[in-house]
This record gives structure tokens, sequence and C-alpha cells, in this order.
């Protein structure tokens, strides 16, 4: 049984959330409960990563249970076993595939003032004390420290600093792994291949003369690490990164460094005239690249699940996952690595759809979710790549396909899917067909089409009406589906492939099973 917890926990002794190697973490004293009630410790899912000292009012996990304890007598078995700083609130059952996580779409923050000359002796350790008179406008302004409209990657094609791992990724691989992590962003961000295009080694300095003439209105920000900031002065043309930039450095919290880096921030301002603001305790995990390296495969929680499925499709950093008929939860990273980023909630959606539909028409719920999450797994290829890929696997296209781009990831998906991960033949048939249909189509064919067309994420006129349509009568809905489509491409004055003609017609004939 897969269940979400709810905890409420006093982060005062804590560093976060999430397990750190030298430290304690809410993390790891859940777990060290659930052991003691389980006896055996499961992987936990938080929803998001926490800072030191935060507390928490309402904070999700996810796992599976090794042995089945009803939901309501959940959170008194666990508390049993948790210190008084930390409480299991609720507990819900939930879908095997419910990722805490990913579920999660809001976080909501609340600081708490005392503004008063006297503490309170009740629960001075939950809020600031500022017995002053709030300078609101000051307050404003250090909220919006930055306050950045874009956030910019740009992976370094050759890096002066270090030498590249034995094994590891190429500039190319390195920008499309930045570009993959732009999913799990909460704000704006463009990738650039401005340095993987220059030739050299990637100089800051150069880098940031090309943005300036790109963005030539725009405040430009360096933003850093410790190591990175503390040698600064060593790098090719500080005076001119300095000149050019903003650095904001990001410090570690209780870092013994600190005295050291406020000696480095005074150094570069009287030398350089830099102007550097720190930005302490981020929402960031404090680990090295080379220590994330050894922790791979089990890095996972530390990257974005699209970036550790390229790694595992790409067998970078010494990696050798087998990728043939793999587990749907296996799967989930490698099949995002596929996508774009704003494809990967209509992927994510899908699966969670076809899940629902599968369980509501009796269909093979592991068959449902690997089509889901593999259908588009083609979709953001062009059309010499399709064309390529039809090449490759002898897929025969029609007059209509062979200038059809939207048409062709069907056919090659399907192939790809076979051939990579070596799906069974139902499996490969719900992904061939998901795009078009077709006459007869099996259970599992019709719940990988409507999935796809009705997944929480799709917003159309009419949409509300076919989901009712679909919960109520498969064949109903699939009809109204295939027809809209039919009647949407006429409006528009585009060609009907003919195999959704005949799916129509073969279920205005009434001959479906």
């Amino acid at each position: 049984m897969h269940v979400c917890i709810t905890l409420r926990f006093a982060g005062t002794r804590y560093h976060g959330f999430q397990v750190q190697k030298n430290a304690l973490s809410v993390c790891e004293v859940l777990q060290n409960a659930l052991e003691s009630l389980y006896g055996v410790r499961p992987p936990v899912k938080g929803c998001s990563r926490t800072d030191s000292g935060v507390h928490a009012l309402g904070y999700c996990v996810s796992y599976t249970q090794p042995k089945p304890i009803p939901p309501r007598k959940l959170p008194l078995a666990v508390n049993r076993f948790l210190p008084d700083d930390v409480r299991v609130t609720e507990a819900h059952r939930v879908p095997e595939d419910f990722h805490a996580r990913y579920a999660a779409h809001t976080k909501t923050y609340l600081y708490r003032i005392h503004n008063h000359p006297i503490d309170s002796p009740f629960d001075a350790a939950y809020y600031t004390r500022m017995p002053k008179h709030l300078d609101e406008v000051r307050m404003q302004a250090a909220a919006q420290q930055l306050g950045l409209d874009l956030l910019l990657l740009i992976p370094a094609s050759i890096p002066p600093h270090k030498a590249l791992p034995e094994g590891g990724a190429d500039a190319a691989q390195r920008l499309e792994m930045a570009t993959l992590a732009t999913a799990e962003l909460s704000c704006p961000a463009q990738v650039l291949d401005v340095e993987v295009k220059r030739r050299g080694k990637s100089y800051t300095a150069d880098t940031l003369r090309t943005l300036r003439r790109q963005y030539p209105e725009d405040e430009l920000w360096l933003l850093m690490g410790t190591d990175m900031f503390l040698s600064l002065q060593d790098w090719r043309e500080p005076q001119e990164i300095l000149r050019l930039a903003r650095v904001a450095a990001f410090s570690r919290t209780g870092d013994p460094e600190q005295q050291r880096f406020a000696r480095q921030r005074a150094y570069l301002e009287e030398t350089f005239g830099a102007q550097v603001t720190v930005v302490e305790n981020p929402h960031v995990v404090d680990i090295s690249s080379t220590r994330l390296r050894q922790l791979l495969p089990e890095g996972r929680e530390y990257l974005p699940e699209a970036v550790y499925g390229y790694i595992l499709r790409q067998r970078l950093y010494g990696t050798h996952a087998e990728l043939k008929h793999l587990t749907p939860e296996e799967l989930r990273p490698i099949a995002l690595s596929f996508l774009k980023p704003k494809r990967m909630p209509h992927v994510l959606g899908t699966e969670q759809e076809a899940i629902r539909l599968a369980r509501r028409y009796g269909a093979d719920e592991t068959d449902a979710r690997i089509a889901a999450l593999l259908h588009d797994c083609t979709k953001k290829l062009d059309m010499e790549q399709q064309l390529a890929l039809c090449r490759r696997y002898d897929i025969r296209l029609d007059e209509l396909e062979q200038h059809a781009l939207k048409l062709l990831h069907a056919k090659t998906g399907a192939a790809v899917a076979r051939d990579i991960f070596g799906v069974k033949d139902a499996v490969y048939e719900a992904i061939r067909w998901h795009t078009t249909g077709k006459p007869d189509m099996t259970l599992l064919e019709k719940v990988i089409y409507l999935a796809d067309y009705i997944e929480p994420n799709r917003d159309f006129p009419g949409v509300d009406e076919l989901r009712r349509a679909v919960y109520d009568d498969l064949d109903k809905g699939l009809l109204m589906g295939l027809s809209d489509t039919i009647d949407e491409m006429e409006r528009m004055g585009n060609p009907v492939h003919h195999d959704t003609l005949e799916a129509r017609d073969f279920l205005l004939r009434g001959e479906a099973k």
C-alpha cells in the first residue's frame, strides 16, 4: 500500500528535511521511526527540500508500506518512535505512482515577527523578534534582494578551472541536461549555448561581454557558490567580470569559512569595486559534483528526475543501467529525459489518467503506465529526424504522413519503445495508435488514446463534457473524441487521417467490442 503522511516538525535542531551526510535531518529521524515500526527502512519521498532550522506545519511525505497498516492508525503507530519535535498528523492511501514532490504545486511560507521589546516565554523559538519600529520599505527591498527576471544557465564547453571526469558528459550533453533541469525550476529560466559554440576554454569574461551585447539595458548578476567566490580574483580578467556583472554569492550557513568569505567580499569590493550581495541559507543541498557522481545511481534524490534519467540513458559517469523491461517507476525518469521540459507535465498527466482509466475499465495498469510514459518519446524531433527514424526502423508512410510531422511521432515512438525498452506488443500498439486511432481498438489502445486526450492539463472547450462521457462509457467517450478531432481538423481546413475516419465509422456502426 502506498501512503502519503503529513508531518509537523520544529526544525530547530535539524539541518532541513533532506538526509545529510554529517548532520541530523528530519528525514533521518522519520526513516529511523519507520524502520522501528516495519522492521525495514523504506525509502521516502518528501514534497520539497527545506533549510536548516525551518519549521513545518504541513509537510507531505510518500512511501510504500512494507507491511499494511490502516491509514487511520498509522499516525499514532509512527509517532511512538518519533522524537517530540516531529509528529505525523495525517495519513492517506494514494496511488502507487504518487510522488509527494511532483504532486506538490505550491508552497506557503509564514514569517512571524514579534514587534515587542519583551520576548514571549512560550513561543520565542518560532518568531523573529524585532523590538524596533518596522521599516516596511526596507523589508520589501530585502524580500526582493535580487529580483531576477530571468535565470540564464550556461554550460561550459571546456571549463578552465578543472578537468572533466573520465566518462562524463560532453558539452552537448551538459547543454541537454541543463535544459532538462529547467523543468523543475520555479523561476523563468533559459539555457544558452554561447559557451558550447565558442572554441577554446570557456572564460566567464568572454561570456559576460557576449551577454552585455545581448542584454544591453539589463542588469547582469553572476551567481556563484562559496568555492568559486573565494577564488574569483584568480579567474581570467576578474576586473572585467566585476565591471560587467554584480555578484550574488551563496554562503553556507555555519560554514567554518565564513570569516574568510567576509574577508573575500571586502577584498573584492576594495580592489575591484565589486558589487557583492551575499545570499545566505539558500534552498540547496550542500553537495559537490564529485560526491554526487559517487552517489550514482543512488543520486536520484539529488537530481532533477529527467536529468537523472538522461545520465542513465546515456550511461554517463560510469552508470550501466539496463533499459529493457523496466518497471514504471524505473522508467519514468528515463522517459522524461526524452522530452522538452514543457511537455513533461502532459506526459505525467497522461500517466495519471491512464492509471484511472485502466482501473475503471480493467486494463493492465502496468502496461497502461508504460505506454503513457513513452507515448511522446520522439515528439520533440523535427521532420528530418523523424524521417531518419522511419528509415532506420523500416516504417512505411502514406502520402499524408510524409508531410504531417504530428502524425509521425506515434509510429517512431512505438519503434523506439520496442527497440530501446523492449516493450511488449500490446504496449507497442497502444503507442502506435494513440494519435490517429484505428478501427477495432483494443482496450489498452483506447485507454492510451483517451488518456492522452483528456489528461488533467488539457484545457479546451468541451473537455469536461468529454471526460464525463469517457468515464460513463469508454466507447461513447472514444466516439466523441474521434468526432471532435475530425470536426476540428475540417474546420481548420486540414486533412483528416484515414485511420481516424475509419475508427469513428467503426464505432458508428456499433461494431465495438
